[in-house]
């Protein structure tokens, strides 16, 4: 695991209120761990906070898991960093 899947590991297992070790990265947000749409938009706000990053609202429903989550913040930082 690298350090960004492990911040964002954790970062989720707080706001899903769970220990980040329990975190499967294939875990379904809403059919396993029963996320709503309020807290997608939490972990979105998190992931724009603590990157300094600007996710596109139509990207959330990209995010259903801890990989896709790592997967499309990647994305997201290699897009910023390539635009400065």
């Amino acid at each position: 695991m690298d350090d960004l899947e492990g911040e964002i590991r954790q970062l989720i297992a707080e706001i899903v209120e769970m220990e980040p070790e329990n975190l499967s990265p294939e875990a379904d947000f809403i059919k396993d761990l029963g996320l709503d749409s309020l807290r997608a938009l939490e972990v979105l706000a998190a992931l724009e906070r603590r990157y300094r990053i600007q996710i596109p609202q139509e990207r959330l429903l990209e995010l259903t898991s801890l990989r896709r989550v790592v997967q499309v913040t990647r994305e997201v930082l290699a897009q910023a960093q390539g635009a400065a």
